[in-house]
C-alpha cells in the first residue's frame, strides 16, 4: 500500500468562504460568496495561520480552521472545529453524523452495488472519521496495536506507516466488518483519531473507483488543529472499583463499563462478560445445567429517550415482556435506571435499564423464580447487589 503523504495546503487568501461551523460542509468556490475577511499567511496542515493585523489594535486570535483546503467542483469541504479536524470529500458523497453510534462520527457515504440474484444486502462505500480519545501516551502504531488487541484479537499486526494531515499515521488492512476494512489510526497533541474504510479498493470491483477516491481525497487533504471543545472522555481508572478479597473486578473497555462481582463466581467460558456460579439448581433441554448468572449488555438509543422511555416501547410492542407490577424507577451509578422482571420461557429473569449519555445498559440476571429454583435465590440477589452496588461506566475505548 502506497505511504498517504498529507498534501501541503498554500492557502494564502482561504478565509476568502470562512471554513463552517463544526459538522458544516462548504460547497465549491462558485457557490460561495465572495471575500470580505482579511488574508491569511500561507499555511501547512502541521502549522496554525496567522491573522494579518493592524499595529495600531489588539492582536487578532488566529482560526485554526484557517487551514482548511478550499473545494473544488469535485470537492466538498467538512469542518469539525469541535473535534479539531477538516478534510475535503467527493462533492457526490453525503457527509452525515452516524447516529446510530455513540460519538461524533462523521460518515462520508458513496455508491452501493447493484443488487444481484440472492443478494439479501448490497454493500457500499463508507468512510468512517472520529475523534476517540485522548493520546494517553501513545504514539499512532501503539495506537493501531491495542485496537487489533481489543477489537480483532487475533489477527496479525501488519501496519504500514504513513502521514495523514502532516501525522504519523498507521495505516491496516483487512479489518473486520461487513466487508472488510481498511483503518487508519492517528495521534496529533490534540487526541487519537481514526478512519475506517469499507470496503477496501479492490474487493467488490464495482466500488474500487469510489472507495479509492474517498480514500486518496480526505488522506491527502485532511488537516488537525486544536479541538475547539474539551470532550469528557471518562477514563477508566478514574471510575473502576478495586477488587477485594471477597470480589473480582470485570473491566470491559469496549462497551465502557466495570464491576465487581462475588469472587465465588467466574467468568462463562462460552459467552464474553457473562458471570455465572452458584449450585446447579436445574437442567433444561437445550440449556443443559441450570446456574445463577448475570450479563450485561448496551445499544443506543435515541436522543432523549430514558431507560423508562424504552421499557414503555417494549411493554407496547409486548406486554407479555414484563411484569408491569415490578417496574421501578431508580438511579444505578448515579444514572437514571429502571428495573423490572420479565417473565419469559424458560424461566423468570430479574433485569435493569440504566441510560447513559445516549445509550442503555441491560443488566439481565437468572433465573429469579423462587418457586422452582429456590436454592439459587440467595446467590442471584448477593450477585445482583454486588454487581449494581459496584457498577461504573466510562467512555468506550475506540
Amino acid at each position: 500500500m502506497a505511504l498517504l503523504i498529507a498534501a501541503g495546503l498554500a492557502l494564502a487568501g482561504c478565509a476568502q468562504a470562512g471554513p463552517a461551523s463544526p459538522g458544516d460542509t462548504v460547497p465549491p468556490p462558485a457557490e460561495m460568496e465572495s471575500a470580505t475577511e482579511p488574508a491569511i499567511a500561507t499555511a501547512t496542515a502541521a502549522s496554525v495561520p496567522v491573522i494579518a493585523a493592524p499595529t495600531d489594535s489588539p492582536t487578532a486570535i488566529p482560526d485554526p480552521a484557517a487551514a482548511c483546503p478550499l473545494p473544488s467542483g469535485d470537492t466538498a469541504l467538512y469542518v469539525n472545529r469541535e473535534d479539531g479536524y477538516c478534510l475535503l470529500y467527493p462533492s457526490y458523497f453525503t457527509a452525515q453524523i452516524d447516529t446510530n453510534r455513540p460519538g461524533n462520527i462523521l460518515q462520508l457515504i458513496g455508491p452501493r452495488q447493484e443488487a444481484g440474484p440472492k443478494m439479501q444486502e448490497t454493500a457500499g462505500v463508507f468512510l468512517d472519521i472520529s475523534l476517540n480519545g485522548p493520546p494517553e501516551g501513545m504514539d499512532s502504531r501503539q495506537y493501531a496495536a491495542k485496537w487489533l488487541e481489543l477489537y480483532a484479537p487475533g489477527m496479525p499486526f501488519e501496519g504500514q506507516e504513513a502521514s495523514i494531515g502532516g501525522q504519523a499515521a498507521t495505516v491496516v488492512g483487512g479489518l473486520p466488518g461487513f466487508t472488510a476494512q481498511r483503518g487508519a489510526f492517528i495521534v496529533t497533541p490534540g487526541g487519537r483519531y481514526s478512519l475506517f474504510l469499507t470496503p477496501q479498493p479492490g474487493d467488490i470491483p464495482e466500488l474500487t473507483e469510489h472507495a479509492s477516491l474517498v480514500w486518496e481525497t480526505v488522506t491527502s487533504s485532511m488537516v488537525f488543529f486544536e479541538p475547539g471543545t474539551e470532550r469528557d472522555f471518562k477514563q477508566a481508572d478514574d471510575f473502576c472499583p478495586q477488587a477485594t478479597a471477597e470480589t473480582r473486578l470485570l473491566t470491559d473497555p469496549i462497551n465502557g463499563y466495570c464491576l465487581l462481582y462475588p469472587a465465588d463466581f467466574g467468568l462463562d467460558p462460552d459467552i464474553s462478560g457473562r458471570i455465572i456460579g452458584g449450585p446447579v439448581v436445574g437442567n433444561e433441554e437445550g440449556f443443559g445445567d441450570i446456574r445463577t448468572s448475570l450479563a450485561v449488555g448496551t445499544f443506543v438509543v435515541p436522543e432523549g429517550q430514558t431507560p423508562m422511555d424504552v421499557l414503555q416501547a417494549r411493554l407496547q410492542a409486548d406486554p407479555t415482556a414484563v411484569d408491569a407490577a415490578t417496574v421501578e424507577q431508580t438511579t444505578i451509578a448515579g444514572y437514571p435506571a429502571v428495573t423490572f422482571r420479565g417473565p419469559r420461557q424458560p424461566w423468570t429473569h430479574r433485569q435493569a435499564f440504566v441510560g447513559v449519555d445516549g445509550m442503555v445498559y441491560t443488566i439481565v440476571a437468572q433465573p429469579e423464580e423462587p418457586e422452582r429454583f429456590a436454592e439459587g435465590i440467595p446467590y442471584l440477589q448477593r450477585l445482583w447487589d454486588t454487581v449494581v452496588g459496584s457498577l461504573a461506566f466510562f467512555t468506550p475505548w475506540r
